[in-house]
């Protein structure tokens, strides 16, 4: 490096000795999902509770954070679900009140933003009705997608068991 960028005989001058520092954006965001005990509400009747934990691991704002949960493929027909309690999200997350799961199925609204190290969560509760179904286990995950704010980075994400996002799955 030339320690005299500005040729004029001075290697002291103001801003001459100063490294340059880049900052390497790198959008994360990681996303965790829990499911509460199966409530009975009456025969093949019943209420689950769920708790989507969505975090920005990353060192940029991130924006447009999607979170889709299609419970159509968690509990096939003959089970059916309908949204009991609408999906409530804090923060800076915008909970998608027309949210069904089984076409409509991201629990966000347009908007939707996470700076850097915040946390927040969504919560809703599913009706399950069985319909006969002899399954007894639904597995479920979810998917976070967000931004980078002011770039072009992405991030997604599949949910963890839990309420601990993992970082070491986030993705750039």
């Amino acid at each position: 490096a030339n320690p005299d960028p500005n040729n004029n005989g001075s290697p002291e001058d103001a801003g001459e000795d100063t490294p340059t520092t880049s900052v390497i954006l790198s959008p994360r965001i990681g996303v965790a999902k829990s499911a509460g005990n199966a409530v009975f509400v009456s025969e093949g009747v019943y209420d689950v509770n769920y708790t989507f934990t969505v975090e920005n691991l990353g060192n940029v704002d991130l924006e447009n954070i999607t979170v889709i949960d299609n419970l159509a493929l968690t509990y096939p027909a003959p089970a059916s679900t309908s949204i009991q309690v609408a999906p409530n999200a804090t923060g800076t997350l915008g909970a998608n009140a027309a949210y069904n799961g089984t076409g409509n199925n991201n629990l966000l609204t347009a908007g939707s933003t996470l700076a850097v190290g915040a946390t927040e969560t969504i919560t809703m509760t599913v009706r399950v009705t069985m319909n006969g179904t002899t399954q007894t286990s639904f597995n479920n995950t979810a998917t976070a997608t967000g931004e980078e704010v002011g770039g072009t980075g992405t991030t997604d994400d599949t949910s963890e068991d839990g309420t601990n996002p993992d970082p070491k799955r986030a993705k750039q």
